[in-house]
């Protein structure tokens, strides 16, 4: 066989080698691209920050209504989310929201943080985790959100109600759980209590409401009328409240 054919054949094959060196190589930066990305995606998710990036993009006047119903976030029994929505909207409308660990509870196992509207801390979220992804990370979900701790600025809501009285907050009845106090003796007939049947008042405590409620009640079926205080709270008064008064100040009941 000539010298030139010997040459020729080697390096053919020596191509071959080499095509099929640089096919293997490729496909390994290939493989090794694609574990590389899985890795860094499965970081991605592990880190709460990611999580957290995702929910913040959710806190706008469109889209808190549904982040609340989404994932079935229930604030009180007394409001709804959509009150909650419409409550946030203008604090949404009035800057940036952005989002901080909250100092003293943030922690590797519960990532917790302050959502703020501009520089107005509205909201706390607290994540939590929702298993292992497929690198051992955490992958994290939306636990819980709070704003309780963000309505300074609303009284809590503190009702005094006849004793018997049906009491309702936004139509939803106030159950004997919120009561404090029961049938406490009406004030300005104290002094005539051991002589006479006197009217009596329960107290409830429902804690902070985020928006201003709807009070209502009702006494053997008449409506009774409701009367705020800013220190004192929510007063029902019986039906006949004033003519009780204004006896009282002639010094007699009649």
């Amino acid at each position: 066989m000539p010298r030139n054919n010997k040459r020729k054949k080697k390096l053919s094959i020596f191509k071959k080698f080499l095509c099929i060196y640089c096919g293997i190589l490729l496909l390994a930066g290939v493989i090794t691209l694609i574990m590389l990305h899985s890795l860094l995606k499965d970081y991605e998710e592990g880190m709460p920050s990611g999580t957290m990036d995702k929910i913040v993009n959710q806190f706008t006047p469109d889209g808190i209504g549904k982040l609340l119903s989404d994932n079935d976030v229930k604030v009180n029994e007394f409001e709804t989310n959509d009150t909650i929505a419409a409550y946030f909207t203008d604090k949404l409308n009035d800057g940036t929201v952005s989002y901080k660990k909250k100092a003293g509870e943030y922690s590797e196992k519960t990532p917790v943080y302050v959502v703020y509207a501009g520089d107005t801390p509205i909201a706390k979220v607290e994540l939590e985790s929702a298993g292992k992804n497929a690198h051992k990370f955490n992958k994290w979900t939306l636990g819980t959100i709070s704003f309780g701790d963000f309505t300074k600025n609303l009284a809590e809501v503190k009702i005094t109600a006849p004793t018997g009285a049906d009491v309702y907050i936004n139509g939803v009845q106030v159950t004997d759980t919120y009561k404090t106090e029961s049938e406490v003796k009406f004030a300005p007939c104290l002094h005539v209590s051991d002589y006479v049947t006197v009217p009596t008042n329960d107290v409830y405590d429902v804690g902070q409401l985020i928006a201003k409620p709807d009070i209502t009640a009702k006494l053997n079926g008449k409506d009774l009328t409701v009367d705020y205080d800013k220190k004192t709270g929510y007063t029902i008064y019986y039906p006949s409240d004033d003519e009780l008064y204004k006896s009282m100040d002639q010094g007699y009941i009649q």
